[in-house]
């Protein structure tokens, strides 16, 4: 198992997590894609890694409507004030800063080798996140079912 994700997993448990008032779907804590944004933060600067080659391919900034630097983020602000967009844009900006202040100081303090201070600043999780973003995506898996009067695949017919 990665010593990185063990150690975040046992500190994310170490207090109750905070929800977004505007959307369940918002709650800060310890999910799937923090978990990776913490594995990823935690290979990147290991020179043993077996990932070092595709790190080193990696932007060193990104300009997404999350992450960007501060002129960047104001004309996206103007540009989208009083859209949808504005607003999930501002909530996931706020929703990535509480999921960092819900983990750092902690980690860096209990597991100090694991989770140096240095390595995982706030622009490092900003960093980590704008990867994971753009460089991920997700499938959903299930099926709608058949409908109810769709014959067997393996029927013959009468």
């Amino acid at each position: 198992g990665s010593e990185a994700g063990s150690a975040a997993a046992a500190a994310g448990n170490g207090e109750e997590a905070v929800e977004e008032e505007e959307d369940d779907d918002d709650e800060v804590g310890l999910h799937d894609d923090t978990i990776a944004m913490l594995f990823l933060l935690h290979q990147r600067d290991d020179p043993a890694s077996p990932w070092k080659d595709y790190y080193a391919l990696l932007p060193k900034t990104f300009s997404t409507g999350v992450v960007s630097d501060e002129a960047t983020e104001e004309e996206l602000a103007a540009a989208l004030e009083g859209t949808p967009a504005a607003d999930r844009m501002s909530a996931e900006r706020r929703l990535l800063r509480r999921s960092y202040d819900d983990l750092f100081p902690r980690l860096s303090q209990r597991y100090p080798d694991v989770f140096p201070a240095h390595r995982f600043t706030f622009d490092d999780f900003r960093w980590a996140r704008a990867v994971f973003d753009t460089r991920s995506i997700t499938v959903p898996m299930s099926c709608p079912p058949p409908p109810p009067d769709a014959a067997e695949p393996d029927a013959a017919p009468s």
